[in-house]
């Protein structure tokens, strides 16, 4: 069995150092000049037998080449071999270890070694190894005879490996025969084995890393081993098994790259599951089996040039592939984890059957841009990934907020020119006994102009522009609604709508003596916005194709308004004291912190456009409301109440009808022991919308909890509650104790489908081990 460490994709190291000593008094020094590097001889009794070419050393006796020093009682040097036979609290201390013996000899000048009743302490891994004869066989490998090693400091240690023979690579592997694991005190063994191989270091190492063992009433006894391989200095490999009883063998590849001209982390999971499980496609009642089952998923950045290149992807088998595998060694969560830890986002969410793939291009350089790529959005739901709008190429030219003169003679506030232009090509296959059904060319034009100018108090800001776009399309028209393919497409469509828009701002502050927590002062900041959009579109839209929510306008008589509070405080930051008169302390420096924002926003509609209600579905306007009245109310809190309590809301109300549109609310607590809860209650939409009044609205509760009970001990807590169908996704609870050297972890499980039970032994130095319980049935 081998236990190995992937660690991080680059490493870096360090070289110590070592200051030649002094003489201690009444001591004698002699030099030995063998090779290019001397070998310094101290002690306080020398005596050398020329007889023999030999000499005796006794008292305080030292011999030191390079980085390295040997200490002990007593000893005698062979001129001849250059090797030291010595006895007496022997100690060899290098950069990287220390030996320990009652009697050794020792060529240092050829880094060898053999001591008896010897130890050997590894400071990078935190490693004991311990035998009764231990040999340098050359600079990084030692042999080790009945030997035992661990990671636990003391003279007790919480686990030990007990071995025959253990040969160690220094920076690379321990490999041992013979293999007993005991833990304290223990007189049985908790594991053998005829053979081990585990790291002796932190970076990345080939090898098998932690196996996880359990049972699940829907998969039975489960069983991986995952083996990784570090295929270079800045990429590698990871193939993870996983066998099932009740479903066969399961393998995960994993592959990470990070090289100057890019980075990408690669995960690919198959299965031919043996267990019989059935989904239904969207609109149809035949029951699918999903035998031959996988998941692509991948996020890539890189540069080619100028230009900046992304590519993720994000492709499933079917429905319930991430439904079923979550919290296995190849289900979602894992792959959640990697891709936040390595980019800082994931992939789709599990339950959306929405999976998203991209590759893209796009080139900066200074306020133009450009940007190409090939979107492909799989609908698990649809058959043949039918009515599933793909945008295959997609191209952008934007040029963002070109002055249009000598921004002097406008005293820096000058017009500025903005355009942007866009070409798509959509796609999207309709009818199941044809190809693709539906296909058109969409071309964006939109160029706009903006002019701030400061009016005394008042902000002005004056924006306008055309949007204008030219359709080439073929096929039929899709029926979201009624469930019939409408008419043929005309060939050529066109659209021309523009906008003008006139937003005066200003702000009020004043400023506080005071605030909280050591705050001096406190400033109140009060902004209100007021604005007025005129929009002019063409009525008759109902004929334009309908890809996305650029295809539609709606004429608009907008009064918009609103208004933004927020308190800052001013907070000292603590000077050193003075040196010396000639050296007086810096200036006082603060520290300014936002602890209070609240917004609020609204608008009036005086257009009435309730005619264009009559037909919505061959219209699918962005809106909720045609005829004229109050639009939704926005409001937004953010409040840092104590230096460890935080709270942020952002709800949206219907005005018209009452009722709330969205609402997002998170309460968080900390504090300085590392305890953390937060709260989350979230309402809404989902991100991605194809039609207006598709998407059914989700509501959720959240809660993540983390108690560090002591030193020791730890709990968390996180469950993630549905709402509108009343149960809860996911819940997890573990219970933590973490020692010098090893840790235990009783983690509980549940999802809307299964129960499970597990325990993960984690050693320090030696990953850890799963031992996952039988899944309970709800």
């Amino acid at each position: 069995m081998i236990l190995a460490s992937p660690g991080q994709l680059s490493a870096a190291g360090t070289q110590g150092a070592a200051a030649a000593l002094e003489p201690q008094a009444g001591q004698v020094e002699v030099i030995i000049l063998r090779n290019e590097e001397p070998i310094v001889i101290r002690a306080d009794r020398i005596e050398h037998d020329e007889a023999l070419d030999l000499i005796r050393l006794s008292g305080r006796i030292s011999l030191r080449r390079g980085l390295e020093t040997l200490t002990a009682d007593r000893a005698v040097w062979h001129n001849q071999t250059g090797t030291a036979e010595i006895a007496g609290s022997v100690r060899l201390t290098a950069p990287s270890f220390t030996m320990e013996a009652e009697r050794a000899a020792v060529n240092m000048e050829m880094s060898l070694a053999k001591m008896y009743q010897g130890r050997i302490f590894f400071s990078q891994g935190n490693y004991y190894l311990n035998g009764t004869v231990i040999e340098r066989l050359s600079e990084k490998e030692f042999e080790v005879i009945e030997a035992s090693a661990t990671t636990c400091d003391g003279p007790s240690p919480a686990w030990t490996i007990q071995a025959e023979h253990l040969t160690v690579t220094q920076g690379g592997y321990a490999s041992a025969t013979g293999v007993v694991f005991k833990g304290n005190g223990s007189a049985w063994p908790l594991f053998a084995s005829p053979y081990l191989i585990f790291p002796v270091k932190t970076e990345r190492q080939s090898g098998i890393l932690k196996p996880s063992l359990g049972t699940s009433s829907q998969s039975g006894l489960t069983f991986s081993l995952p083996f990784f391989w570090a295929t270079g200095e800045n990429h590698d490999l990871t193939y993870t098994p996983v066998w099932r009883e009740n479903r066969g063998l399961s393998s995960t590849l994993e592959g990470r790259y990070h090289q100057l001209w890019g980075r990408g982390l690669w995960q690919v999971s198959y299965l031919n599951d043996q267990a019989e499980r059935f989904y239904r496609f969207s609109g149809s009642q035949e029951l699918r089996q999903a035998r031959e089952r996988f998941w692509l998923r991948a996020q890539n950045q890189g540069q080619a040039g100028e230009w900046d290149l992304s590519l993720n992807l994000d492709l499933a088998s079917d429905p319930l592939y991430l439904r079923e595998f979550t919290g296995q060694p190849d289900g979602f969560d894992q792959s959640h984890q990697a891709f936040i830890s390595n980019f800082g986002r994931t992939v789709n969410e599990s339950l959306n059957p929405n999976r998203s793939s991209e590759f893209y291009a796009q080139k900066l350089d200074g306020s133009t841009q450009i940007r190409g790529g090939l979107y492909y959005t799989q609908n698990l739901y649809n058959e043949g990934n039918r009515n599933t709008l793909m945008r295959l190429p997609a191209l952008q030219y934007d040029l963002v907020g070109r002055s249009l003169g000598d921004d002097l003679a406008y005293g820096g506030q000058g017009p500025r020119f903005s355009l942007t232009t866009g070409y798509d090509h959509f796609s999207r296959q309709t009818d199941e006994n044809s190809a693709v059904t539906e296909t058109g060319h969409r071309l964006r034009f939109q160029p706009t102009m903006d002019w701030t100018r400061n009016i005394g108090p008042v902000n002005l800001k004056l924006t306008g522009g055309l949007e204008m776009a030219a359709y080439a399309a073929a096929g039929r028209r899709p029926a979201f609604a009624g469930g019939r393919f409408q008419a043929e497409h005309e060939r050529w469509y066109n659209l021309l709508a523009g906008s003008a828009e006139a937003e005066f701002s200003t702000t009020f502050s004043r400023t506080f003596e005071g605030g909280p927590g050591q705050a001096v002062a406190t400033r109140h900041q009060l902004s209100p916005v007021l604005a007025f959009k005129y929009a002019e579109a063409p009525e008759n839209q109902g004929r334009l194709p309908y890809w996305d929510q650029f295809d539609r306008r709606l004429p608009r008589r907008t009064i918009r308004y609103g208004l933004e509070n927020s308190l800052v405080s001013k907070t000292p930051i603590p000077n050193l004291a003075a040196d010396s008169a000639e050296n007086p302390p810096p200036a006082p420096a603060f520290n300014y912190s936002q602890f209070l924002k609240f917004g609020l926003w609204s608008s009036y509609e005086m257009a009435d456009n309730s005619h264009l209600a009559a037909h919505p579905s061959d219209r699918y306007y962005f809106t909720d409301s045609y005829d004229r009245g109050s639009g939704s109310l926005e409001a937004s809190l953010e409040a840092a109440l104590a230096p460890h309590l935080s709270t942020r809301l952002i709800s949206t109300f219907n005005t018209r009808t009452g009722r709330p549109e969205s609402h997002y609310l998170s309460l968080n607590l900390a504090d300085n022991r590392g305890d953390r809860l937060a709260l989350i209650y979230d309402y809404g939409a989902p991100e991605s919308q194809p039609l207006p009044g598709e998407a059914r609205r989700y509501q959720e509760a959240r809660a993540n909890l983390n108690l560090v009970l002591n030193s020791e001990w730890s709990t968390s807590f996180a469950t993630r509650y549905d709402i509108t169908d009343n149960k809860f996704l996911n819940t997890t609870a573990q219970l933590s104790y973490q020692a010098q050297c090893y840790g235990l972890h009783l983690i509980y499980n549940k999802t809307y489908q299964e129960q499970s039970l597990g325990v993960v032994i984690d050693l320090l130095g030696l990953g850890s081990l799963d031992f996952l319980g039988p899944s309970i049935d709800d």
